[in-house]
């Protein structure tokens, strides 16, 4: 019988304490609401899509960075600090969600993969004139 080895001195396993990060694998986590479907990606982004059903190759209606979702959501690599099935997560997208899932499927948000985020947006004028001061 053979005895499982432990990774400590001595282990050929010793690697695996001394991980540089640059074998993170990257993982998207799907949360559903009634405004939007929404999938973070532990890469420092989530997308946004209608919560019709969608195929693989559909783009997000809009794509933000996880700093978006609250504080202690991003870490200080601008990836995700939190596990992707942590509670603190499911209440962050649910919040982001119930305020601008509806927003962010209908465009008034802007792209966001395209750097076309809300606070650049020009305010519409519907036709009217512009008086200026």
């Amino acid at each position: 019988m053979v005895e499982p080895q432990f990774a400590g001195a001595g282990s050929p396993f010793r690697w695996l304490a001394a991980r540089d990060g640059s074998d993170r694998t990257m993982s998207r986590m799907p949360f559903s609401s009634a405004e939007a479907t929404v999938v973070v990606c532990s890469d420092g982004y989530f997308d946004v899509y209608p919560t019709a059903d969608r195929s693989s190759g559909d783009r997000p209606a809009y794509r933000g960075q996880l700093a978006e979702l609250g504080a202690g959501i991003r870490g200080m690599d601008d990836r995700l600090a939190v596990r992707p099935d942590s509670a603190a997560l499911r209440r962050a997208v649910t919040a982001w969600s119930a305020v601008h899932g509806a927003n962010a499927v209908r465009g008034d948000l802007g792209g966001g993969r395209d750097g076309s985020h809300a606070d650049e947006k020009k305010p519409e004028t519907a036709g009217k004139a512009v008086a200026k001061a």
